[in-house]
């Protein structure tokens, strides 16, 4: 029988346990300390990084004019805080849905999807479900949710509506990462859900603004209106005192002229004859004021219009009335437009007549017609060889009863362009002229793509 002897430490051995201990503490208590810093400074790290996307946010919103630039500054901020693979900012209309802006490399399945002509909010559940709770959603693994696509990724990443400050749902703020990054980055809901409301009081201003500039563009159409409507007044006190007065003296004289020698056949019927033509001119100018006038009382009606076949329905006209005209037409593919129809209908065929009028001295009429695609408006040119006019008078074109040429050279009431300028005028547009003295004119209007748009 073998038995161990115990041995019981020394002095020295018993110190030496308890340095060990005393230092096995100490490392463990310092293990703590650092992980406790690294902690707080990946927390510092993270809050400094949320105040910068924070700031940045409400710099964006400053700065921005637009909310799609709102949205680019702030998901250009948010993918990297969020150690995102992608963001993407959806616009809701109604229940179309469309995608304005994108930051980072969006898989091909979500980028087909989310980019495909008509998509509606119900061919995307997770924001159909987002839609309807108005809260936000976050997954570790898309595939894993209620109503995910098959053709989807199985992503981590989250969603945000966006609200307007009215309450009204105008979108979705959306973020993708790896699955193995899920809650990594910043705080994701926190930072989303920011940059939404951002993006909510954006959209809210950008309607704001886009229906004060479609109310500062219908009284920009109706100052003009009114600025044509005064000049035209102004216009028709002179042609009362003047142009109407004129052939009423021709009337009156010859009237008491033929009544003095009644008893000359030969003088009797000369006179009674000017008294025939001075009523006929006097029947013809209040025939003309009664067409403005009937032009700037009624109602437009506005539908997309195709200039082409306006332009098309004026020369079968023109070519009608004028046969046996040499014309030789050039007229390249023009816009489609918004406005009344008959209104254009009836600028178009004035521009065009007036361009075959005045080019009746040349041996071959050249009449050209195009469109100018401006950065606010279409411009509609018709352009002639005829006679031309002095450009030091061009203001006076489009006034009622403003003539440049003598009613025997070429006939007219003065009125046709100064309805021309009324009809464009209600339109929202304006007219334009540009000529020399016996080398051609051209004449057209322009009508702002701001209001009407117009596409070819």
């Amino acid at each position: 029988m073998v038995v161990a002897a115990q041995h019981s430490p020394t002095a020295d051995e018993a110190l030496q346990l308890q340095g060990v201990g005393q230092l096995a503490a100490l490392l463990i208590e310092r293990a703590a300390d650092q992980q406790a810093l690294e902690a707080g400074h990946l927390a510092l790290g993270r809050a400094l990084q949320r105040a910068e996307v924070l700031a940045a946010l409400s710099d964006a919103l400053q700065r921005a004019s637009t909310a799609e630039e709102v949205a680019e500054r702030a998901l250009a901020r948010l993918g990297p805080a969020l150690q995102a693979q992608s963001m993407l900012m959806m616009r809701l209309d109604g229940e179309a849905l469309s995608l304005p802006s994108v930051w980072g490399e969006v898989p091909a399945a979500i980028a087909a999807h989310m980019t495909r002509p008509g998509l509606r909010l119900r061919d995307t559940p997770v924001l159909q479900q987002v839609a309807a709770s108005r809260q936000g959603t976050y997954f570790g693994n898309y595939q894993h949710i209620p109503g995910a696509l098959d053709t989807f990724p199985a992503l981590a990443g989250g969603v945000e509506p966006i609200l307007t400050p009215g309450g009204r749902l105008a979108g979705f703020l959306v973020f993708w990462q790896a699955p193995h990054q899920a809650g990594e980055g910043a705080d994701a809901p926190g930072l989303l859900r920011h940059a939404a409301n951002t993006l909510g009081l954006a959209l809210e201003r950008a309607t704001h603004l886009s229906q004060l500039e479609a109310q500062f563009a219908a009284l920009q159409a109706q100052t003009r209106v009114l600025e044509a409507t005064t000049e035209e007044l102004v216009a028709f006190t002179y042609s009362v005192s003047h142009d109407l007065s004129t052939p009423l003296r021709h009337i009156t004289s010859f009237t008491q002229l033929a009544r003095r020698h009644a008893d000359d056949p030969r003088k009797l019927s000369r006179y009674l004859d000017i008294v025939e033509q001075g009523a006929q001119r006097l029947g013809t100018l209040i025939d003309a004021m009664l067409q403005l006038s009937r032009t700037s009382r009624r109602p437009l009606q506005s539908a997309q219009l195709d200039l082409d076949t306006l332009v098309a329905q004026a020369r079968r006209t023109l070519t009608a009335e004028h046969q046996g005209r040499e014309i030789e037409w050039q007229i390249s593919p023009l816009p489609r437009v918004q406005g009344d129809q008959a209104a254009l209908g009836q600028v178009v065929e004035q521009l065009l007549s007036n361009a075959v009028k005045f080019t009746r001295p040349r041996p071959s009429a050249q009449i050209r017609v195009w469109a100018e695609d401006a950065e606010n408006g279409w411009t509609f040119w018709v352009q002639d060889n005829g006679v031309g006019f002095d450009p030091t008078y061009s203001g006076k074109l489009f006034g009622i009863f403003q003539r440049l040429h003598r009613q025997e050279e070429f006939e007219g009431t003065g009125v046709g362009l100064a309805n021309v300028r009324r009809i464009v005028a209600r339109h929202g547009g304006h007219v334009h002229a540009r000529g020399q003295l016996g080398e051609g004119a051209q004449f057209g209007f322009t009508l702002p793509k701001s209001r009407y748009g117009g596409e070819h």
